[in-house]
């Protein structure tokens, strides 16, 4: 990386862990990298307990929040459990998107690799 910083004369490199090479990155803080506040993803994951009723959960949450979610059913957003099979229509709509709104996205296959159930521990 440092030989094509300097080829290319770059005044930073922006390196986005997983983007086109899916192998097991090195850690960035090891290579003397510092996290960047823009990223292609959503630096942290969130994991919420679904088992309790909707007013349950959307409470838990901060007021904009539940403002956003309230006008995304208004205008006629509907959720639902996702699958394997979802990749290809979630991609879809990310590229949609992520075209609309100016930012990047992985592959499907990036996707695909990332979608599991999630159990509590």
């Amino acid at each position: 990386m440092a030989r094509a910083v300097r080829k290319h004369r770059a005044v930073f490199l922006k390196w986005e862990p997983g983007l086109y090479d899916h192998a097991a990155p090195p850690d960035p803080a090891a290579l003397g990298f510092r996290p960047s506040a823009q990223t292609v993803q959503p630096p942290r994951t969130v994991v919420l307990d679904l088992t309790a009723d909707d007013d349950a959960i959307l409470a838990r949450m901060n007021q904009g929040t539940r403002r956003k979610i309230r006008q995304s059913h208004k205008a006629g957003v509907r959720t639902f459990e996702a699958a394997a099979r979802d990749v290809p229509r979630f991609c879809d709509l990310m590229t949609a998107t992520g075209t609309r709104n100016d930012f990047g996205v992985h592959s499907a296959a990036y996707y695909q690799a990332r979608v599991r159930p999630v159990r509590p521990a």
